[in-house]
């Protein structure tokens, strides 16, 4: 009799101490979930960006707060998040899919869960729900069918109007507009008769 008290005390602790063995990993559990949904630094007073966050560089070309609180930059060695205490880089890389055509950055600008980059050779976009990219570059009637390392394919600035569209400016191409519903660009040319004259 007194082993099969001793044996039934003995199940009741280890059953109380599974209990609250569940009961306090639920609770971890849920204090981390309900910290990473509200994870997002606050950007109320300066912060220095490093390489000791994960800042590639000491150089950036462009920079814009996206719809999602992170801080998008746009620099020499690829396009950054930054969620206000580390720096994820997306860089160059073999699959296109994953990676930027090219690190050089010269422009960033967020619409939606897309954030566009404005590279040396075209344009590379993010899709921020599943980390992949597209890109494009550009020729005389819109976008290439094809991606090649060419010199005439920097983008210098991206705009976002106020009906999110993505004005592109080149440095060879001029203006263009990214039409959605065609997934192409559409260029606004000067006629060269309407260029200033250039008097030496």
């Amino acid at each position: 009799m007194d082993d099969y008290k001793k044996y039934c005390k003995l199940f009741l602790t280890f059953a109380c101490m599974t209990f609250f063995r569940n009961i306090t990993t639920l609770i971890c559990f849920s204090l981390a979930v309900s910290a990473s949904c509200y994870s997002q630094f606050k950007f109320e007073k300066s912060v220095l960006i490093t390489k000791e966050n994960g800042h590639p560089i000491n150089d950036v070309r462009s920079f814009k707060k996206g719809e999602d609180g992170f801080i998008w930059m746009a620099t020499s060695r690829g396009l950054c998040r930054f969620d206000g205490s580390q720096v994820k880089v997306f860089g160059e890389g073999d699959d296109l899919r994953y990676s930027l055509y090219d690190q050089f950055l010269e422009s960033v600008q967020p619409v939606g869960n897309f954030i566009w980059a404005g590279t040396g050779q075209g344009l590379s976009v993010l899709n921020t729900a599943n980390n992949t990219f597209r890109h494009y570059q550009l020729v005389n009637n819109g976008k290439s069918d094809s991606l090649k390392r060419r010199s005439d394919q920097g983008i210098n600035f991206l705009y976002k109007d106020s009906k999110n569209n993505i004005w592109i400016g080149t440095r060879d191409r001029g203006v263009c507009v990214y039409d959605k519903t065609k997934d192409n660009f559409r260029f606004f040319t000067i006629p060269e008769e309407n260029y200033p004259p250039l008097i030496p």
